[in-house]
């Protein structure tokens, strides 16, 4: 568990899966990964929980906790990554009220924005 003055961030547990299940059905969540909105069964959830609760050495997956609640989810992947140190962070905050907020919303970033994910020139390498 990695633990920051508003969030928590810890592997998913079996009651996360309703929320998720909740998250599952708002139509604009879907537009953040460029799918179609579409009804998602409750086995969807139980679904994407047990990918996340199984080991994986190329994925560390987490759980987004604020306030005591389960507000989306986040992973770090290609952590084989053969070229060295690089890897890859996904984050999904599902819960409203807190999209739009932190780091990258203070510095301009939107929905949609990859720029921050990209290198900048005064990355260390």
């Amino acid at each position: 568990m990695l633990k920051g003055k508003k969030v928590l961030l810890r592997p998913m547990k079996q009651e996360d899966i309703v929320r998720q299940h909740e998250f599952n059905q708002d139509p604009e969540l879907y537009a953040l990964d460029s799918t179609y909105p579409r009804v998602s069964p409750l086995e969807s959830a139980q679904a994407f929980y047990e990918s996340r609760a199984k080991f994986d050495e190329n994925i560390a997956p987490f759980a987004i906790e604020a306030e005591g609640k389960y507000i989306g989810y986040c992973s770090l992947m290609d952590l084989k990554n053969r070229h060295g140190a690089r890897f890859v962070a996904y984050v999904r905050l599902c819960e409203r009220r807190y999209q739009h907020v932190g780091r990258c919303a203070r510095n301009g970033f939107k929905r949609g924005d990859h720029s921050a994910a990209e290198p900048q020139p005064n990355d260390k390498q």
